[in-house]
C-alpha cells in the first residue's frame, strides 16, 4: 500500500489579481531580482484542486489552517 499523499498542481494567482499585501511582496521580490520568491508567492496566494473531491481551495488559507 502506498502511503504517499496524492499531489495536485497548484493554480498560481495572476500578479495583477493579488490582494494588496501579496501584490506588494511579489513586486518587491521581482524588483529585487528574486524570481524564485516571486514565483513562490503567486503559488502561495493561488489555488489548488483537491485530488479526492475536486474542491478548489486557497493555498494560503490551507497553510494557515495547518498551523491551527
Amino acid at each position: 500500500m502506498n502511503s504517499d499523499p496524492v499531489r495536485t498542481d497548484l493554480l498560481p494567482a495572476g500578479p495583477a489579481a493579488l490582494d494588496a499585501l501579496p501584490a506588494r511582496l511579489h513586486r518587491l521580490a521581482t524588483e529585487a531580482g528574486h524570481e524564485k520568491v516571486a514565483y513562490g508567492l503567486i503559488h502561495l496566494f493561488g489555488r489548488a484542486v483537491c485530488p479526492d473531491c475536486e474542491a478548489v481551495f486557497s493555498v494560503s488559507d490551507r497553510v494557515v489552517k495547518m498551523d491551527e
